[in-house]
């Protein structure tokens, strides 16, 4: 699987300084779409990502755990709602 790229710390710096991006969810699934292109990129990425808003933002070490937390709980809510459609409508298996 491939590492976030240096691209992301440019994009999730200019997420937050220009588009006002307050949670790491909101970069994987709406700024970056990462979260559509690669679920697995996006939960790998999600230190990283909450690590760069705090730097941005003062969060203190609670507050990026929990963006950690709540951008994984995002990503694993897509997979699950991906599995059971594909469940439900076989033709989406090779969605």
């Amino acid at each position: 699987m491939a590492e976030p790229g240096p691209w992301l710390k440019a994009e999730v710096c200019y997420a937050v300084t220009h588009e006002g991006a307050l949670h790491a969810e909101d970069i994987v699934a709406r700024r970056t779409r990462m979260l559509i292109e690669s679920g697995e990129l996006a939960y790998k990425a999600a230190p990283l990502i909450a690590g760069l808003m705090a730097d941005v933002l003062g969060w203190d070490e609670d507050r990026v755990q929990r963006e950690i937390s709540r951008c994984r709980n995002l990503v694993e809510a897509e997979r699950t709602a991906l599995a059971q459609a594909r469940t439900s409508r076989p033709d989406l298996a090779t969605a």
